[in-house]
């Protein structure tokens, strides 16, 4: 769950840079620039966001598998202590 929370706070705190980055260009003039800019790196961020989020489930899966072997491996070797 922390995970989530995190990469949510990450995406608003990237966004709001990416609408700054946009007001900037389009200060100056450069308005299709800055679009295609903030479109390239949300794009970018967007990938890599949902390339870590996969990770995470990943790594949660791959815990909960190796805790399951650890508590059946404890449960047979006290079934042949007993």
């Amino acid at each position: 769950m922390g995970k989530k929370i995190f990469l949510y706070v990450i995406n608003v705190i990237i966004f709001a840079l990416l609408i700054l980055l946009f007001i900037s260009f389009w200060a100056s003039g450069e308005i299709l620039t800055g679009f295609i800019a903030c479109a390239a790196l949300e794009f970018l961020f967007l990938f890599g966001s949902i390339i870590v989020y996969h990770l995470s489930i990943i790594s949660d899966v791959m815990t909960r598998q190796n805790e399951r072997a650890e508590k059946e491996r404890q449960q047979r070797e006290n079934e042949r202590k007993n």
